[in-house]
């Protein structure tokens, strides 16, 4: 199962995005708050750090894996280190770390986008396609 979206670039977003692939992880139990947490995470930082068009979700399950990409027109960036004093009062700072944590592999790729990638693990047939996440 596969989808496809784009987000308007509002606050709304990341919950429209937690919707769309919520569909994704039937099943999944307590991974499930993982991929949707991740998402979250990605799509919440493409509102806060980019300008302009709309935000390309998309997601991908196949046997034992679910990925997830989201993408936006900005030129792509370096991975700041979490800044838990920034954290501590509320300002943010740690999404990517948060990432790191949950998924089984992540990471970025630009072209004329920046795209965040995130592949998770979710049965014991477990093996990558070779589209989303496949990356330089």
């Amino acid at each position: 199962m596969e989808l496809e979206w784009a987000l308007p670039r509002e606050p709304e977003a990341p919950f429209r995005a937690r919707q769309a692939v919520g569909e994704l992880t039937e099943g999944l139990r307590w991974r499930a708050a993982d991929v949707l947490i991740v998402v979250s995470e990605l799509v919440t930082n493409s509102v806060r750090h980019a300008g302009g068009a709309p935000i390309e979700l998309r997601a991908r399950r196949t046997p034992g894996v679910l990925e997830v990409e989201v993408c936006d027109p900005m030129p792509g960036f370096d991975v700041p280190a979490a800044d838990m004093d920034k954290a501590s009062l509320g300002e943010g700072g740690v999404g990517l770390a948060i990432v790191e944590v949950l998924t089984d592999d992540w990471g970025i790729r630009t072209n004329a986008h920046a795209c965040v990638w995130a592949r998770f693990e979710v049965g014991d047939s477990a093996s990558p396609s070779d589209e989303l996440g496949s990356h330089p």
